[in-house]
């Protein structure tokens, strides 16, 4: 079902793409479809339906304009700084380094925006990675499955322990990742990845 679909006079209608009520949505719609609802639950849930719909969108309007007052508020405060500096530089002096303390100021000034800019776009970029980590790449994921029990250097007269047990003993035969070990009178098949490499 569509957020286009009107209820009667409740006035409900569309919203923007995927809103949280979503869901809710959906389930309310198959309910009064389907009639398991009395004409009173009828009614409240259109209301709340109705309620949930405005509700999103206010919210998002409030924050465009949360967005668009920054906006503005960092262009008259750039404007004042602007016409402070008009108001410093001198154009009718011979001295060469007379405007030198304003150009400077200029370029500390720049240069403080750059970083409050940059650093807004880094911490926008950590907490974007954050919700959406990328898939690891074959080197990471290499060193990840590195073997910290040295499974690899397991051969036939190889000493091993149990991982699990700290038992050690001999290896005497190796089928695959199947070993057969002594440990002490019994011997046993144990797996490659239950076990580690002592000497």
């Amino acid at each position: 079902f569509r957020r286009s679909t009107r209820f009667g006079s409740s006035g409900v209608v569309g919203t923007p793409n995927k809103l949280a009520s979503d869901s809710f949505y959906n389930l309310a719609v198959k309910a009064i479809i389907t009639g398991f609802l009395t004409p009173g639950q009828k009614t409240a849930l259109k209301a709340k339906l109705d309620y949930e719909v405005k509700k999103e969108r206010y919210d998002l309007r409030l924050k465009n304009q949360q967005e668009n007052l920054e906006k503005n508020n960092k262009l008259i405060t750039l404007g004042k700084k602007l016409e402070q500096t008009i108001k410093k530089y001198q154009v009718r002096s011979r001295k060469k380094d007379i405007n030198k303390p304003v150009i400077d100021e200029i370029i500390k000034y720049v240069a403080l925006e750059k970083n409050k800019s940059e650093s807004i776009k880094l911490a926008e970029k950590v907490k974007k990675e954050a919700l959406n980590p990328k898939p690891k790449s074959k080197k990471q994921k290499a060193v990840i499955q590195k073997d910290e029990y040295d499974r690899s250097k397991i051969k036939i007269g190889s000493t091993v322990k149990l991982i699990s047990t700290k038992q050690a003993g001999t290896v005497e035969e190796i089928n695959g990742e199947l070993m057969t070990v002594t440990f002490g009178f019994i011997r046993m098949k144990v797996e490659r990845e239950k076990l580690m490499f002592v000497k």
